[in-house]
């Protein structure tokens, strides 16, 4: 264990930028001492899969997509007689799982004892049917589409010189993974959430374009589930921005969605302000999508902001909570403790969903354990603050 210890850590990190070594503070704080030999025989057999006197693979070359963990755990077993430890397949898979490689799929009847997994990255390199185009269970058009709301948005690589890495989208389509009513294909994939009725109340789509240059996020709801329409394409966005590029952002025209045809989408020119690197969260939020929802939330509760404060209700500060606690955590409060919270929340903070404060700030008369960080924000750090006088007790 050397989360706790500064001197490891710094020397595991030289280690693992030199490339000797990996590092998975996630997994276990597990450290890979044959990076080459990782990246040949588990993940090379992956993507690559070739014989090299063994006589099975974990995928098949010509038509592998999925693979069970009985045949990952034959093939470690059979690496590990050639002198490779590669550890045992819930491990290995909690590595591959790690580099967002592969996805877990739905639990069968035949898979329970079994489980099955899926290799989005290798849909590129193969000939599947079922895979090649958008299933048609997918963004159907309805047979009345006035009883529906549409909104889309075009993320487009701001270099005309650039392209979309093809390791990118079968990552985004990991991390879109655990959403409910997730499938994916080559280019794509949807999210659905569906009404106890079991209709359909919303649907999310990303599909990337045959030329690699941006991304089309569209989402359509029931009306009457308008919040949950924004809610959904507020989240697929931010998946999307974890690909960090310089995007160029822009609103699909809802007219264009309401086809159906992903080649007849179109954008509205000059709506909402040209994104910055890695920020198309800020981006969507500005557009009147968005600030007419914070418009209306602050009208409904203009009632309850501090009079004395002086400030409009869209002025207010933010509500901040500090919690103290360790760098490795479970969000269920159980094992595995394998969850980074600070590279957590500077993943919420970079979609732009929460703001982040450093260390703990010196008290007047007492002596400061850490100094102030640079990137500490503006909050407050007492209940005496003279920033909450007017307020009422559950207001503080």
């Amino acid at each position: 264990d050397f989360s706790d210890d500064a001197r490891n850590r710094a020397i595991l990190s030289f280690l693992s930028d030199s490339g000797h070594l990996m590092m998975f503070e996630g997994v276990h704080n597990t450290v890979v001492l044959d990076p080459q030999a990782f990246g040949l025989h588990l993940v090379g057999q992956l993507f690559a899969p070739y014989a090299y006197g063994f006589s099975s693979l974990v995928v098949h070359k010509d038509d592998g997509f999925t693979f069970r963990q009985s045949q990952l755990k034959e093939h470690l077993a059979m690496i590990r007689n050639h002198d490779y430890e590669l550890g045992d397949s819930d491990l290995a898979l909690q590595l591959l799982s790690a580099l967002q490689l592969i996805i877990p799929l739905p639990t069968t009847a035949d898979t329970v004892a079994d489980p099955l997994f899926a290799i989005p990255g290798r849909l590129s390199q193969m000939d599947l049917t079922e895979y090649n185009a958008r299933p048609s269970e997918c963004w159907t058009k309805p047979e009345k589409l006035d009883g529906w709301v549409y909104l889309g948005v075009r993320l487009k690589l701001a270099s005309q010189l650039s392209l979309i890495p093809p390791s990118e989208f079968p990552r985004l389509q990991h991390r879109l993974s655990t959403h409910i009513g997730f499938q994916m294909w080559r280019d794509g994939l949807c999210v659905k959430q569906f009404s106890p009725q079991g209709l359909i109340e919303v649907e999310g789509l990303v599909e990337l374009n045959s030329t690699l240059q941006h991304v089309d996020v569209c989402v359509r709801s029931q009306i009457g589930s308008e919040e949950l329409c924004k809610t959904t394409l507020m989240q697929l966005i931010q998946s999307c921005s974890m690909m960090r590029f310089d995007f160029e952002c822009a609103l699909l025209v809802v007219e264009s969605l309401k086809t159906h045809v992903h080649t007849e989408r179109h954008v509205v020119h000059g709506a909402g302000p040209r994104a910055s690197r890695g920020n198309p969260v800020e981006w969507l939020r500005a557009t009147a999508i968005f600030s007419e929802s914070a418009t209306n939330r602050n009208d409904q509760t203009a009632d309850r902001s501090s009079p004395s404060s002086g400030l409009s209700p869209s002025q207010q500060p933010w509500v901040s909570v500090v919690v103290s606690c360790p760098e490795m955590a479970s969000l269920s409060g159980d094992p595995p403790y394998d969850l980074n919270v600070f590279q957590h929340c500077e993943q919420l903070r970079d979609a732009g969903q929460v703001l982040l404060a450093f260390d703990r700030r010196p008290e007047v008369g007492k002596p400061a354990l850490w100094e102030p960080h640079p990137d500490d924000v503006d909050l407050i750090w007492s209940m005496d603050d003279n920033r909450l006088d007017g307020r009422s007790p559950q207001d503080k």
